[in-house]
């Protein structure tokens, strides 16, 4: 073996500091950045899954208007954060619609979500992944960034139905 040789090129290890120092600097400005465009494109997703939701519930009240004719008011799923949704309507969880619901859309099983049903019309649905999400889809009229938790179906659901504010 030979003895070491001193004129080989690299990088010292200031240099190596301040490379990543630049990095840590870069990624300090498009995290922040980057997070804003993660959260609108959960609501955009939440926002569709509204509106599938609607098409979804359409379809079942056509269905099921056959057999029975359905009451106004806010239908839901069993797992409702909120036992006083209605605000001035009934509020419902039936059996016969969730379950056309869940037939047209399995994903909507475990969700928290609610539409309001008016004339045998869906005039208004709202959905969020769980009670503790800061996103929360409406459709007809879709929801937007400043609707944050602590959110309320019922709010949203007017929301939805005529762009009310929430």
């Amino acid at each position: 073996m030979g003895k070491k040789k001193y004129g080989v090129k690299g990088f010292t290890l200031v240099e190596l500091i301040v490379v990543i120092a630049i990095i840590g600097v870069l990624a300090g400005i498009l995290v922040p950045s980057m997070l804003g465009y993660v959260k609108k494109a959960q609501l955009a997703a939440a926002n569709s899954t509204a509106k599938t939701l609607l098409n979804a519930g359409m379809t079942a009240c056509r269905e099921t208007d056959v057999r029975k004719p359905i009451e106004d008011g806010i239908y839901t799923d069993q797992g409702d954060p909120e036992p006083t949704l209605g605000g001035g309507f009934g509020t419902y969880s039936d059996s016969i619609i969730n379950g056309y619901l869940y037939q047209y859309y399995p994903k909507l099983q475990g969700k928290y979500w609610a539409m309001l049903i008016e004339g045998d019309v869906v005039t208004g649905a709202c959905y969020a992944e769980n009670s503790t999400t800061a996103n929360v889809g409406t459709y007809p009229v879709a929801a937007t960034e400043k609707h944050a938790p602590p959110y309320n179906f019922a709010d949203a659901l007017a929301y939805a139905k005529d762009g009310t504010a929430w």
